[in-house]
C-alpha cells in the first residue's frame, strides 16, 4: 500500500465539485449564450445572426471535445498528460473560459449599446474578429500557464490548445457556417 504524497490526489478529493465550479459553469454558459443572443437583440442581418450562432456552437463543441481528450488522456495509467486528475483539468478549463467570457462580454456590450443604435455596421466584423482573437490568445496563455502548474510542459499544453480546441473550433465553425 502506498501512502499519498503531495503529488498524488485522493480519488474522492479529485472528484469533488465546489460551488465555485458551478459558478464558473454558469459564467461560461451564460456568457456564450449572451454573446450569441446580443447579435439578435441588436437586430443585425439574419446572416450575421447565423454567424454568431455558429461561433457559439463551435465554441461549445470545441470545449466539449477538449474535455473528452483530457478525460481520455487523464485516465489512470496514461502518460500523455501525466498524473493530472480530471477535476484539475475541469477547473483549469472553467477558469480559462471565465476569462474568455470577460473579454467576449465587451462584444456583447458593444452589440447592445453601440452597434444596435449607430450606423457602424462596417466596423462590426473587424471588431468582433479582434475580440475573438484577443479572447483566444488570452485564454490560450491562461490554459497553458495553468496546465504547467499541474506539471504539463508548456509546449504540450500549447499544442493541446492550438490543435485540439482551436482545431475543433475551426472545423465545427466551417460545418455550422451559414450558407448563402
Amino acid at each position: 500500500m502506498t501512502m499519498p504524497t503531495d503529488k498524488t490526489v485522493k480519488p474522492l478529493q479529485a472528484q469533488r465539485i465546489h460551488r465555485s465550479d458551478l459558478v464558473l459553469v454558469m459564467v461560461a454558459t451564460l456568457g456564450t449564450v449572451a454573446y450569441a443572443i446580443s447579435f439578435k437583440v441588436a437586430e443585425f442581418d439574419i446572416r450575421v445572426q447565423g454567424i454568431a450562432y455558429a461561433i457559439g456552437g463551435a465554441a461549445a463543441i470545441s470545449w466539449l471535445g477538449l474535455g473528452c481528450v483530457l478525460a481520455v488522456a487523464s485516465r489512470p495509467g496514461s502518460s500523455i498528460l501525466g498524473q493530472v486528475p480530471l477535476a484539475g483539468w475541469f477547473r483549469i478549463c472553467l477558469k480559462t473560459m471565465a476569462i474568455g467570457m470577460a473579454i467576449l462580454s465587451c462584444g456583447t456590450v458593444l452589440n447592445i449599446l453601440i452597434f444596435a443604435t449607430l450606423p457602424v455596421f462596417e466596423s462590426l466584423v473587424p471588431t468582433h474578429i479582434g475580440i475573438l482573437i484577443v479572447s483566444d490568445v488570452v485564454m490560450g496563455i491562461t490554459f497553458a500557464n495553468r496546465a504547467r502548474t499541474l506539471g504539463l510542459p508548456l509546449l504540450r499544453a500549447a499544442l493541446l490548445w492550438v490543435f485540439v480546441l482551436n482545431g475543433l473550433f475551426a472545423c465545427t465553425l466551417f460545418l455550422l457556417w451559414p450558407r448563402a
